[in-house]
């Protein structure tokens, strides 16, 4: 049961009993994922060879400069896939908190990549006095399988996502024998992402609780190169660089690429400063420069659930038009702007015509060639299509290329392989988020039990059902995300365009 961190030490010299800063994987976009250890021991791997074989041994050490690949114990509490272990200037204080010079940003590694993880898993323990021993035993386990995390929601549910079915089992099966705790299993769900397809009709007006504070938001959807770019970590590192390289690989002007306040690699969205500052009014513009960290705070905040179904966003693009804050610190704190933030963004998502996202996963199915155009009906009643085959030399095998929806694909494995009596190989990853067919706010679709549901209310049967799992309202109401004022005025802008379609509409009969 016990972990270690194996590290290489690119600059400086690290000793045992050394206090280190640990800046894990979702740093700097995450500020809150800092933590502090003390180094407890240092080995470095070595080896004893003789002509039979080659044994590994670990020699300890007391300190090791720069360029050593070493294991250290006693920071891996905090680290479940890759971190940055940088060295703490302020080791010999008494608080970890009152060094002005540690709490600069650090700069970071860029984080290991895995398969993103779309299958999720609801367990619990089948005695709940057991729920400690479990989620011991989930932190463990996740070190071993990198390329699955654990989201805690505020209901208290444990979701497990990993990136297929035999993934999960595998990570099952070794939970059980890890943690000695009978658990319990839900059915297995798939992760979706919430994004839109248009632009918000409005200008959304967000007040702060004091009513001190005014942000105006529109939301609507990012180029498809961007968001590529922002989920594989293809911009630069540098700040300077990426107003450039915006102009040059994607054609925005100067303004707007230097307008660029934050991104959200993980989920493919960005937030513009699209306001018109005040050059005359000094004592503004150092108020919302102030403003900024809360703000970025708060879109990142809004970014990691959806007003949908509390998803996370993709490909999203959130412009800030106008901003008038209190001249005070005091009334325009973070308590204050950061929840303004994320209901603004989410109101101006609603009126932005918004969608759900499911992932695809690309198949490469192995299988005799006799039988490949018989391969295309199975994938055809679960949404998927083929793309080609090619023939395995010197066999009589081809590759088959298809994409599924990962929502249709529990099962599809053991299809294939009672069809070809065992002959077929799947082999399956993610390769894109597609949009699911439908409106999910058309309240008008009435949705069966036990019966499946055409394509066009796809959209809205996983939103009806994400929405019950989670222990919420079934409806969408904009309303919670509005005040009055604000209600009032998107009633008038909805009259007023009708009243347009109206009178073009006579004009066309009369014409």
């Amino acid at each position: 049961g016990k972990f270690a961190a194996l590290c290489r030490i690119y600059s400086g010299q690290i000793k045992v009993g050394q206090r280190v800063k640990i800046l894990g994987s979702a740093y700097p976009a995450d500020l809150e994922d800092v933590t502090f250890n003390t180094i407890t021991a240092i080995h470095v791997p070595t080896h004893n060879s003789n002509e039979e074989r080659v044994k590994l041994s670990y020699r300890s050490l007391d300190e090791i400069g720069a360029g050593n690949v070493v294991i250290l114990h006693g920071v891996d509490a905090t680290i479940t896939q890759s971190a940055t272990i940088v060295g703490w200037l302020n080791s010999n204080s008494s608080s970890e908190f009152d060094d002005d010079e540690d709490t600069e940003e650090q700069c970071v590694f860029r984080p290991l990549r895995f398969t993103p993880a779309v299958v999720k898993l609801s367990i619990e323990p089948l005695r709940p006095a057991e729920l400690p021993k479990m989620v011991h035993g989930l932190r463990s386990v996740l070190k071993c399988y990198p390329g699955s995390h654990l989201v805690v929601h505020d209901t208290g549910e444990h979701c497990i996502y990993g990136t297929g079915e035999v993934y999960l089992d595998t990570l099952m099966q070794f939970l059980r024998q890890y943690s000695d705790v009978e658990i319990k299993v839900a059915e297995p769900t798939v992760a979706l992402r919430e994004s839109v397809a248009g632009t918000s009709v409005m200008g959304i007006v967000g007040e702060t609780p004091n009513k001190r504070n005014k942000i105006t938001i529109t939301s609507s959807q990012l180029e498809a190169p961007i968001t590529n770019a922002l989920t594989l970590y293809q911009l630069p590192k540098k700040e300077e660089k990426i107003p450039g390289h915006f102009m040059q690989e994607f054609g925005w002007d100067l303004l707007s690429s230097r307008s660029i306040w934050a991104f959200d690699y993980e989920r493919g969205s960005l937030l513009l400063d699209d306001t018109i500052p005040d050059f005359d009014d000094v004592t503004s513009k150092e108020n919302f420069a102030a403003a900024k960290p809360s703000i970025v705070q708060g879109f990142r905040w809004a970014s990691k659930e959806g007003p949908l179904c509390e998803e996370p966003l993709h490909g999203c693009k959130v412009k800030l038009l106008d901003a008038v804050l209190a001249p005070s610190s005091i009334h325009r704190s973070s308590g204050q702007i950061i929840p303004t933030i994320r209901r603004t963004i989410h109101a101006s998502m609603l009126l932005a015509n918004p969608t759900l996202l499911e992932p695809v996963n690309k198949l490469y199915i192995t299988a005799p060639t006799s039988i490949v155009d018989s391969l295309s009906p199975l994938l055809t009643k679960r949404r998927g299509f083929m793309t080609g085959d090619s023939p395995v030399g010197a066999s009589t095998y081809s590759v088959v290329t298809a994409y599924v929806p990962v929502m249709d694909m529990f099962g599809l494995e053991t299809d294939i392989r009672m069809f070809s009596q065992g002959q077929a190989m799947v082999h399956s990853l993610f390769e894109y988020w597609n949009e699911v067919p439908g409106d999910p706010l058309d309240s008008s679709i009435v949705l069966h039990p036990l019966e499946p549901s055409p394509v066009q209310c796809l959209a809205r049967e996983f939103l009806v059902k994400t929405r019950r799992r989670k222990g919420l309202n079934e409806e969408v109401s904009i309303d919670k995300y509005l005040d009055e004022e604000m209600k009032r005025q998107l009633l008038l802008a909805q009259r007023s365009g009708m009243d347009e379609g109206d009178i073009d509409m006579e004009d066309g009969e009369m014409l």
